[in-house]
């Protein structure tokens, strides 16, 4: 699934169970795109995948979700599957803006605004994080008290960061996958040792198949979980955690920068209003301005356009390069959309879950 800047969903693949959201189960070799009317012209900014469902987040923090409802994923309450996106009730979140969400293999995960955390789906491996192993047809608040910044699930596990930078994990546990060096599941969320991550803050999560991964707000990676060649016994396909072996972990490791070129890892952010035009390299009057209601002062250095002269000769062509690139400032357009002048918007992006097949809970077919 992929959401473009324009706030549309397309969806390709396999179908059988209307993950597709276009209205029937045939199968789809290219992207189709979902109806925006089943959406109610909503712009989508997020979606996520399960193995046989899917999960899309409009700008307004309303939640549609679609295929399988086995087990309660779709979180409806019932076991009818869906065909095309059919919208939770706002109640069900208690009011609440949606702003993330992840799917594993056949749970559900979604944050609000307010840090809030709310679960449904299959619960046989603890991965709902409510205290059991029931599954649940509709969402259910779990780690209450918490503030989530974001989730992330695998087949039968899940990862949560919360605002202050802490890691949280439960679920299914085998091959180390929740960093709590044991192979044990955990039926409530539990701290991950900070002294891990030499107490750094985690800024991003990534749960896999059989192992997972954080990102440090330093640039830092660690990864945890199994390591060894392909799932069945004798197996010679390659996996690893980036370590230069195929050994398994129990705890977070990091993963020495030598392996990544010396590079850190970094993740999108969102820039402050008052500060979303700052990488236009002077172009703009408001390059520094302390606040998006200052006026526009700027720092002390402005380009000619901004003082009302004309471009140095030999540049008379050209213009603002981020202005001048495709689709930006235009609707629907462009990876960034510029709205009123000195304010910028990103646009949506995407996750998904995955499986394997000793997880624990249900496999898929075909």
């Amino acid at each position: 699934m992929a959401v473009t800047a324009a706030g549309h969903a397309w969806t390709c693949g396999n179908n059988d169970h209307g993950q597709l959201g276009v209205g029937d189960t045939t199968d789809r070799l290219g992207f189709t795109q979902v109806d925006a009317g089943q959406l109610g012209g909503a712009r989508i900014v997020m979606a996520a995948c399960g193995w046989y469902h899917s999960v899309v987040v409009s700008a307004e923090g309303r939640v549609w979700t679609f295929g399988l409802e086995t087990c309660g994923c779709l979180g409806l309450n019932d076991e009818q599957n869906r065909l095309v996106p059919t919208l939770l009730a706002a109640e069900v979140f208690e009011g609440s803006m949606i702003v993330t969400v992840a799917a594993g293999g056949y749970h559900t995960m979604a944050v609000g605004v307010n840090g809030r955390l709310w679960a449904w789906g299959l619960g046989s491996s603890g991965q709902l994080g409510l205290g059991d192993t029931n599954n649940r047809m509709g969402a259910e608040e779990v780690f209450e008290g918490s503030k989530v910044r974001t989730v992330a699930c695998g087949d039968s596990h899940t990862m949560a960061v919360t605002k202050a930078g802490e890691l949280w994990a439960w679920g299914y546990g085998a091959r180390g996958r929740l960093g709590l060096n044991d192979g044990q599941d955990r039926l409530v969320p539990t701290r991950v040792d900070p002294q891990h991550f030499a107490h750094a803050p985690i800024s991003a999560v990534a749960a896999g198949f059989q192992h997972s991964a954080a990102v440090t707000a330093g640039g830092a990676l660690y990864t945890w979980g199994r390591g060894e060649a392909g799932y069945n016994p004798g197996s010679q396909v390659p996996s690893g955690l980036g370590h230069a072996d195929l050994a398994n972990r129990l705890v977070p490791t990091l993963v020495p920068r030598q392996l990544l070129g010396g590079a850190r890892v970094g993740r999108c952010q969102g820039l402050r209003e008052e500060l979303a035009l700052a990488f236009a390299m002077g172009t703009h009057e408001r390059l520094g301005a302390s606040s998006a209601a200052a006026g526009g002062g700027g720092g002390k250095r402005r380009s000619r356009r901004a003082q009302g002269r004309a471009p140095a000769a030999g540049r008379e062509e050209e213009g603002c390069p981020y202005l001048m690139m495709p689709g930006f400032g235009e609707a629907g357009g462009g990876g960034v959309r510029v709205e009123g002048r000195g304010r910028a918007r990103r646009g949506g992006g995407a996750t998904d879950g995955g499986s394997e097949d000793e997880s624990g809970g249900l496999r898929p077919g075909g």
